[in-house]
């Protein structure tokens, strides 16, 4: 995250940016789940068999076990209480009586819960792409299936249907929202093999959540959609090269987690996992709050999702902190009173953090600022590719300016190589 502000120059001239790995994951101190999360990825959740859904619980109830038994003594101390000190004790090493602060999506988080704690030594602090961080993580993270589902819906597949004379996949955003549904159905018929890995309804369906996080990606999940429609033909023995070789890269890029962690030395004696970061986002939301349900109640949830925003819905069963054993710390009530004031930047269709949550947390925590960004989904918005708002947060940053409420048009959407237009 560091170099992500590498090129933002007038920030690096006033400002030191420091980073560090949060407790728990990099080179801090790594908590495992032993490589068990991922058990059942293959599952679709679309399948509403009484057997599958209880496989799939079966294999959310697993990990969440092997996460607190593997991680042994220091798995209750990953939560943001500790980190946020961790962060004060950096700040006292480096010799700041206040710090500055740039965290996007659980960074909003981490950062609203450091100024609420250390409101003497919080100095300017941006929030960008920002969690409904003035409730619990449940209720923060049941926005995501709206989310995803707009993003998908109202962004992607128009823009696909844009470029029908290139993709070929529909020429309207439902007609190809159509296709999609033939390619997925034939997937969790006969899934394709490739490598050694197997791409399922699932698979497709986590592929495409991870690529909508961004409009950059666009082109290449719409090459992805569109090579998969070939392997899922009438005759997949004659898919072409291209198509297989869309289809491997995107899986190379995406591959997160093997079946077993790889354990290396940190060279400070301690041992780093290749499932640290995983790991880390399953305990900390259940490390603390309450988190209701079991495995009736995430069964109906699921359903109801489902039904609403099937991109994401169905497979809303997947709650791990239902299954958590450990008693969860309880959460500071987040109000922003003695705060200085914080910046929220937002976009409208941000699918992981949608801005029904941000609007929320700007609502109810005192003397928040939020930018908003329309026309715009991308998850993650200063240091860009907007320079209207990277002004405003720099202000900010730099000069202490703070902004009113206001409006801030997103940057275009990409044309994909070789299609006829402007860009949209």
């Amino acid at each position: 995250f560091p170099l992500r502000l590498a090129e933002q120059d007038r920030l690096r001239q006033h400002q030191d940016v420091i980073g560090f790995d949060p407790r728990g994951t990099g080179h801090s101190t790594n908590i495992t789940c032993g490589g068990a999360i991922g058990t059942g990825d293959s599952l679709d959740p679309r399948d509403r068999s009484r057997e599958n859904l209880e496989l799939i619980l079966d294999a959310t109830e697993y990990p969440a076990d092997s996460c607190q038994v593997k991680s042994g003594d220091l798995g209750p101390l990953i939560n943001t209480f500790q980190t946020t000190h961790d962060m004060d004790l950096l700040r006292t090493l480096l010799g700041r009586d206040k710090i500055n602060w740039v965290g996007y999506s659980a960074g909003t988080w981490l950062g609203a819960h450091y100024a609420q704690r250390f409101p003497e030594h919080t100095g300017r602090f941006v929030l960008d792409s920002s969690t409904e961080f003035t409730t619990t993580w449940q209720r923060s993270f049941d926005w995501q299936p709206l989310g995803f589902e707009r993003r998908w819906r109202e962004d992607f597949l128009p823009w696909m249907a844009r470029y029908d004379e290139q993709y070929g996949f529909g020429d309207s955003g439902e007609r190809a929202r159509q296709t999609y549904e033939q390619v997925r159905a034939a997937l969790a018929e006969k899934p394709v093999e490739l490598d050694g890995q197997k791409v399922g309804p699932n698979e497709l369906d986590s592929a495409i959540a991870g690529m909508l996080y961004s409009k950059s990606a666009f082109p290449s999940l719409a090459e992805y959609l569109v090579s998969l429609r070939e392997l899922t033909g009438k005759d997949r023995r004659i898919a072409s090269t291209a198509a297989l070789d869309d289809v491997r890269k995107l899986l190379e890029n995406t591959k997160a987690r093997g079946p077993q962690p790889l354990v290396v030395d940190n060279g400070h004696g301690a041992q780093q996992y290749d499932d640290a970061y995983d790991a880390s986002f399953w305990t900390i939301p259940c490390n603390e709050g309450r988190w209701f349900g079991n495995r009736m109640t995430a069964r109906w949830q699921s359903e109801l999702m489902g039904r609403q925003w099937p991109l994401l819905g169905w497979g809303w069963l997947i709650q791990p902190c239902i299954f958590w054993k450990g008693k969860p710390i309880n959460l500071p009530k987040l109000d922003g009173e003695g705060v200085p004031p914080t910046l929220i930047v937002q976009s409208e269709h941000d699918p992981a953090t949608p801005i029904e949550g941000a609007r929320r947390a700007h609502e109810k925590f005192a003397g928040s600022r939020m930018i908003t960004v329309t026309d715009e989904g991308d998850h993650g918005i200063y240091a860009g590719d907007n320079p209207a708002v990277d002004k405003v947060v720099e202000d900010y940053l730099v000069d202490g300016i703070v902004p009113e409420d206001q409006s801030i048009p997103g940057s275009p959407l990409p044309t994909p190589n070789g299609a006829n237009g402007s860009i949209v």
